[in-house]
């Protein structure tokens, strides 16, 4: 049933137990958990209804905002141990590289192109005598002084 139906059918059993002299109350159904602007815990309002405050389809732990969790160069997001969206898995070939001071964020360092991070986190591109070693498509490109 949908909710506008479950909505009408409600009305309609209200009505008719005060038509017929049935017993006074109130009846107040949930229709998500949104009650004047308030969810329960570990939820949180978006558009209408509470949704989970740890999902990545909600941005996480962020009160005001239900954007879905998207981070550059991510391939998947999940919500970290401080409720933030955070990259669990990166596009290929970026990679997390938390000693990377010049790409300091996640999935922000591209080892096929980044000669200190030459096809994975802290492995500097080799070089050779009179050359300037660069990444270029995972592979070393030796440049000739």
């Amino acid at each position: 049933m949908t909710r506008a139906g479950l909505r009408d059918a409600i009305r309609i059993v209200t009505a008719a137990l005060a038509l017929s002299g049935g017993l006074s109350c109130d009846l107040f159904v949930s229709l998500g958990g949104l009650t004047n602007g308030q969810c329960p815990s570990g939820k949180k309002p978006c558009n209408g209804t509470c949704v989970s405050s740890s999902s990545t389809l909600y941005g996480c732990g962020s009160a005001t905002d239900c954007s879905p969790c998207v981070l550059p160069n991510a391939a998947d997001t999940i919500c970290d141990r401080d409720n933030a969206c955070a990259a669990s898995l990166c596009v290929m070939p970026y990679k997390t590289c938390p000693l990377d001071p010049i790409h300091p964020g996640a999935c922000a360092t591209d080892t096929a192109h980044d000669a200190n991070n030459c096809g994975d986190c802290s492995v500097r591109c080799q070089g050779i005598a009179n050359g300037i070693p660069k990444a270029g498509h995972a592979i070393i490109v030796i440049e000739w002084l």
